[in-house]
């Protein structure tokens, strides 16, 4: 196989995990950017539910948490989306990727 061909199919390659990266970053990111910090958590916890991505929920000392997950470059990369609420109320959103 010629040089140059070789090349393109890297350069392919590379630019293929560039997209899906990006692409589930804007997902998680404008996920996030849907809550507002005071507001509802139940009705993030229906959003989180009907959001189609991989999606969880937690309780931990009084706090509870949810959040989805968009897959980036399988198997190990994620970009995920953190609610947290106190009582009925989000006291913090977060955004990190996890590689």
């Amino acid at each position: 196989m010629k040089a140059w061909i070789k090349v393109a199919i890297i350069g392919a390659l590379f630019g293929g995990c560039v997209v899906v990266e990006h692409r589930a970053e804007v997902k998680a990111r404008a996920f996030c950017s849907r809550f507002t910090v005071g507001g509802d958590f139940n009705q993030a916890i229906e959003a989180v539910n009907a959001s189609g991505a991989y999606h969880r929920a937690y309780e931990r000392s009084g706090e509870r948490t949810a959040y989805v997950s968009y897959m980036g470059v399988p198997p190990f990369s994620r970009h995920m989306c953190f609610i947290h609420g106190v009582g009925n109320k989000i006291v913090r959103l977060s955004y990190d990727h996890f590689d």
